[in-house]
């Protein structure tokens, strides 16, 4: 067996966990025994530390709604991932950004700004939100506090403006304060 039919062959079983029948032999009898299921295991759990010391803010989100690892297997098993530490934790990023969840989205959004600005001066990004991002942040750094829209601040949506430029590195925007100023 050739190594890149091979390692073709175990990252779509890993992914879709069916062989094809022009799969090695031994790829097939993979895909019918258990030890798939503890390989897709291994491969989630350093797939999970990968991105969590990438994705700080989302991982935390995350956790703190008991949705982590349901993220993690579905990101094994739809992503053709990179083995890079910042490719996979931006794959990550973009994965969660569609989340049905309008703030998990959001924060992969706010998230993947903040890495994209880092090195950039100029760069602003504007990410919206459907509540007030700052209760969100607050929320997932306080380990007693409730995670959602109304978790202390507005539940009306809101503006979040990233840059290095900016004092704090971002500014949140609320919709009465831009129509006040109209």
């Amino acid at each position: 067996m050739k190594l890149e039919a091979y390692q073709s062959g175990m990252a779509a079983l890993i992914q879709g966990g069916v062989a094809e029948a022009g799969d090695w032999p031994y790829l097939r009898d993979l895909a019918c025994d258990g030890r798939l299921a503890l390989v897709r295991d291994i491969v989630c759990f350093w797939r999970a530390r990968q991105v969590a010391a990438f994705c700080v803010f989302s991982v935390a989100l995350l956790k703190r709604i008991g949705r982590f690892d349901q993220a993690i297997e579905r990101f094994v098993a739809e992503v053709a991932f990179s083995p890079q530490l910042e490719e996979a934790g931006a794959q990550f990023l973009r994965f969660l950004a569609s989340d049905s969840d309008p703030i998990v989205a959001a924060m992969a959004r706010s998230e993947t700004a903040l890495h994209a600005t880092r090195t950039n001066l100029d760069l602003e990004l504007v990410v919206e939100w459907p509540c007030h991002p700052i209760a969100i942040f607050e929320a997932i750094l306080d380990t007693g506090a409730a995670v959602g829209p109304l978790a202390g601040g507005s539940s009306r949506p809101c503006r979040m403006r990233i840059s290095r430029s900016l004092p704090a590195g971002f500014l949140v925007e609320e919709p009465e304060a831009e129509e006040r100023e109209g």
